[in-house]
Order: C-alpha cells, then sequence, then structure tokens
C-alpha cells in the first residue's frame, strides 16, 4: 500500500509549495527533505557542495529518504534526490511518486544561479542537468503534471484529482 505522496522535479518547479498545498487540502503532514539535509548537517545544501563536494551532498540526500517518515505524508524531495537509487527504490515501493515537470525555459526564468540554490551540478551545464535528470523522474514517476504555468491553486486540484482518478486517495 502506497502510503506518502513524494513530490520530485527541477528546483523551482514547486515541490514545496504545491506539496505544503497538498497536504493542507488532504490533512497531512508535510515534510520536505532539504530541511532534514540542513537540520542534519548544520549547514546549507550549497555549503555542504562548496565544503564537502556534491557526493557529501548526495549522501545526506540519500540518507534523508531512507528515514521511517510518519505515515501517511506528503514528502518534498531534493531535486537531486533521483540519483539516490537506495532511497528512491524505498520511496518508490512505499509512496505516490509525483513528477512536477517544467521545460528548460522555465527552469531558467525561474532560477537564475542553481549552484547558489545548492544543485548537484557535477561540472555539467544546465541543460545537460536539466535532460540528465528529466530522464530519472519520469523514470521513477507515477503521476506527471506540467508546471509550466504554475498556479498553485489549480496545480493542487490537478494533482488530488489524478490521484483519485488513479486510485492512490479517496475523497468522501
Amino acid at each position: 500500500m502506497k502510503n506518502k505522496i513524494v513530490f520530485v522535479g527541477m528546483p523551482s518547479c514547486g515541490k514545496t509549495r504545491i506539496g505544503k498545498r497538498i497536504a493542507k487540502a488532504l490533512e497531512l503532514d508535510f515534510i520536505d527533505t532539504d530541511n532534514i539535509i540542513k537540520q542534519r548537517a548544520g549547514r546549507d545544501l550549497s555549503e555542504i557542495i562548496k565544503t564537502s563536494g556534491d557526493d557529501a551532498l548526495l549522501k545526506f540526500e540519500n540518507e534523508a529518504l531512507m528515514t521511517n517518515f510518519k505515515t501517511p505524508a506528503v514528502i518534498a524531495t531534493g531535486g537531486s534526490a533521483v540519483f539516490c537509487t537506495e532511497g528512491m527504490n524505498k520511496l518508490s515501493k512505499e509512496s505516490v511518486i509525483v513528477f512536477l515537470d517544467i521545460n528548460i525555459s522555465t527552469l531558467k526564468s525561474r532560477v537564475k544561479s542553481l549552484e547558489a540554490r545548492g544543485v548537484v551540478m557535477g561540472g555539467k551545464s544546465i541543460e545537460e542537468v536539466y535532460m540528465q535528470r528529466r530522464a530519472l523522474y519520469l523514470k521513477y514517476a507515477d503521476i506527471i503534471i506540467n508546471n509550466d504555468r504554475f498556479n498553485a491553486a489549480q496545480t493542487t486540484v490537478n494533482i488530488i484529482n489524478r490521484l483519485v482518478k488513479k486510485g492512490y486517495i479517496r475523497i468522501f
């Protein structure tokens, strides 16, 4: 039984904003794995990458994904979560994975500096990172929502409708 709703997607696609709205609408706890990482590491994601490297951030990310979260819950992951195979496999078994998809031009307009946000780049361009991650988001996704227009209220309703239609939740 999948008893969590997990959001994946690129930075600024709306994982936290939409996740909070879904959690409120469904009266569930909301968890942001970026906050778990910051708390455990005692520093921001960009600082982890700057001082310890991409692999250190991915280690923290995987540990956050492996946390035994109170269930049911809505979870917003970091954009690099899809590189954490162990954690994503765990979440795939127990969660509905919702991919908030945005196109590359939307990403560029919303985020001026991925590095400043603590994004694992691995020396790649924004286009390369986008293509690499998007393939992984699609691999894990149970539901795909285009969020280029970013109307939070409509996106929330759209996701809840899809969750109901696919039988993941029931609204009484």
